[in-house]
């Protein structure tokens, strides 16, 4: 929506640009429209004073209120202005009416379930040649939502599965790399080679005054070649997948494509290999959502991040009560440790820099915060390092307790991976 400011400066301009182009000298000296191209109504006589007296002021010795100059006191430099007059008037016409034109980036927001059981599908080929291991299958379901902003700007989504700490490897993964298009059926391609020769010979004349006399002779020469066949057609990528880490990771980056939708839920499914004695893990589930930041013109257009999400979630044994039981404790405890630390906020930023000569320090880049920006992802990510053992002392009594409770809910739920503690 134009503002009355924005439409009153764009009707003055337009009034000023008829001026310019009444095309009589008077005009050329920046004088008022003539009878002709003179606006009407209220507001265009208001509009049509001002143009009056900015014509004026640019005449020399004379003073706004002095009226407008004759075509004989026109200034000889004012027609050489006009051009530069013009310019300026065009852009800020332009510029008024292509500032709504841009588009705010798409923003997305992404979900997937806290606990995920796990089957069993080890073949018996695989047990025989590897008695000390077996095979799992984890079935995912990420959940995208638009938040805001324009589908058609995403370009694309791409999820990377792994696990910290490197104690199960991706055999396989669903779905595969899929390429897709919008024709049906193949493409037919008709191809034709003529080659045409054509020969004349006319003669007129008359023989007497009453009789005309007419020889032709003509000659064509037609060679004729077609060839018709079918070619399958281009296909584009739709989704990609595959491994990172030496096997330890596995991604799926998806594209848009007129017949499916990245918003919604989808499945996705690892089979992972573990020790035979597995019955319990984590993975972690990290998620991008990538678009176009539109801007006034196509030109302008940005490709910028729109949406980002790291998630842990806890793996066990189908129908393996205590872990499953294990596995909802972590989940609980880590809720309520994200939840302590959002409620803890602001304590937890005085505590970074206690003292005023930590904050000074810390403006001049010089100081360490006694609690470091990644505190709360390194807790997450690593429980079994005890990094809140670095800074614990710093943290508000409430956060510490909190994270002391999710951290020995994560080690007794790393026991069950099967591996050597």
């Amino acid at each position: 929506m134009v503002s009355r400011e924005t439409w009153l400066a764009s009707r003055c301009s337009l009034s000023l640009l008829r001026g310019f182009q009444c095309g009589s000298p008077v005009n050329r000296g920046l004088t008022p429209p003539a009878t002709h191209c003179r606006p009407s109504g209220p507001v265009h006589a208001v509009l049509l004073r001002d143009s009056r007296e900015a014509a004026a002021s640019l005449s020399p010795g004379r003073q706004p209120g002095d009226g407008a100059p004759t075509g004989s006191e026109a200034p000889a430099g004012a027609a050489s202005k006009c051009p530069f007059a013009i310019g300026a008037v065009l852009s800020l016409v332009a510029l008024a009416f292509a500032q709504p034109a841009s588009a705010d980036a798409p923003q997305v927001q992404f979900d997937v379930a806290p606990m995920v059981a796990c089957r069993d599908v080890t073949p018996p080929e695989f047990s025989q040649i590897n008695p000390d291991e077996r095979l799992i299958e984890a079935r995912f379901q990420i959940s995208a939502l638009l938040r805001g902003g324009n589908e058609n700007d995403l370009t694309e989504f791409l999820y990377l599965i792994d696990s910290p700490q490197r104690s199960m490897a991706v055999e396989d993964y669903l779905p595969k790399t899929t390429l897709a298009t919008d024709v049906v059926g193949s493409v037919g391609i008709d191809r034709r080679d003529e080659d045409s020769v054509t020969n004349g010979i006319k003669v007129d004349g008359d023989a007497s005054t009453y009789l005309k006399a007419n020889f032709t002779r003509a000659r064509t020469k037609t060679n004729g070649e077609r060839v018709q066949y079918e070619r399958l057609p281009p296909l584009e990528l739709l989704s990609a997948s595959g491994t990172m880490s030496r096997g330890a990771a596995a991604y799926f980056k998806l594209k848009p494509s007129p017949r499916t939708s990245l918003e919604g839920a989808k499945d996705f499914v690892l089979i992972l290999r573990v020790p035979a004695l597995w019955r319990g893990d984590y993975v972690r589930l990290r998620c991008d959502a990538v678009g176009y930041d539109r801007g006034v013109v196509r030109q302008f257009d940005e490709s910028k991040h729109c949406g980002r999400g790291e998630f842990y979630v806890a793996l066990y044994a189908e129908g393996d009560l205590p872990a499953k039981q294990a596995a909802a404790a972590v989940v609980d405890t880590e809720r309520h440790f994200r939840m302590t630390v959002s409620q803890s906020r602001q304590a937890i930023g005085e505590k970074r820099y206690p003292t005023p000569v930590h904050r000074l320090g810390s403006l001049l880049s010089v100081s360490e915060p006694k609690i470091p920006d990644a505190w709360f992802q390194d807790i997450l990510r690593n429980p079994a390092e005890n990094n809140l053992a670095r800074y614990e002392r710093h943290l508000p009594e409430g956060v510490r307790e909190s994270a002391k409770r999710y951290q020995t809910a994560q080690k007794k739920l790393r026991k069950l991976n099967g591996q050597p503690q």
